[in-house]
């Protein structure tokens, strides 16, 4: 397993760091412990792996209190301010120890809560781009299923296919299939039979009545996905 790389610092790194731990009004355990450290060693050469976790903790801390106090000075200027951040304003006035610990920690409550209407918002947006924009593979999906859906009808009404007891959709399918080749290949160079093709196509018997009631559902259903209108 790879061994966590030591944190690197430089000269100006800790004395930014020891400048904000000094500041600070009120110190933590951490913050203690860096500013014993600091006095008790002469260069970072003597820092010990422990002394390295407490100079990142106290870097990580100082990271978040930076956080906290942009926040601060953002609900300063709401004009309007939640429940919460009047809270955190009557907090930030008082002096006292306890007061400045729970302004701090109402303060990561205060920006718990944005990153959670951030992430919020963002999911949202994500779900209307996605419904908005259904993804082909869906499309596909739909259309392959409704077209699967319009053959099954037709291979059941169509009595001229002399449905066998043992005959299933697919081998009516392939039937229809092979009945529409050999039409194609036998008239390809007969013009005449083609005309005359072309008027059986167009005559009103039963079974063309059939099939076109069968396109009319089709076309016409609200299920329809190959209608542009329809919002799938």
């Amino acid at each position: 397993m790879a061994t966590k790389p030591h944190l690197v610092l430089t000269n100006e790194d800790m004395q930014q760091l020891i400048s904000h731990v000094i500041n600070l009004p009120f110190k933590r355990k951490n913050d203690q412990r860096f500013l014993d450290l600091i006095a008790e060693k002469s260069s970072l050469r003597d820092f010990s792996d422990a002394d390295f976790k407490i100079v990142q903790r106290c870097r990580y801390e100082r990271n978040a209190h930076q956080k906290k106090m942009q926040a601060l000075a953002k609900i300063k200027q709401n004009p309007k301010p939640s429940t919460l951040e009047k809270q955190i304003l009557e907090l930030a006035q008082k002096p006292d120890i306890d007061s400045y610990f729970l302004m701090l920690d109402s303060l990561k409550i205060y920006l718990d809560k944005d990153d959670l209407k951030l992430k919020e918002m963002k999911l949202k947006n994500a779900q209307k781009k996605r419904e908005a924009k259904p993804s082909t593979r869906k499309q596909n999906d739909h259309e392959k299923y409704y077209l699967g859906a319009i053959v099954q009808r037709f291979l059941k009404s169509a009595k001229h296919l002399n449905r066998q007891p043992t005959d299933t959709d697919l081998d009516q399918l392939f039937k229809l299939l092979r009945f529409y080749q050999m039409t194609v290949v036998h008239y390809r160079h007969d013009f005449d039979a083609l005309k005359s093709v072309s008027r059986v196509i167009g005559r009103s018997d039963t079974e063309l009545d059939m099939i076109k009631q069968i396109e009319k559902d089709a076309k016409s259903s609200p299920r329809n996905p190959f209608d542009k209108k329809v919002d799938h």
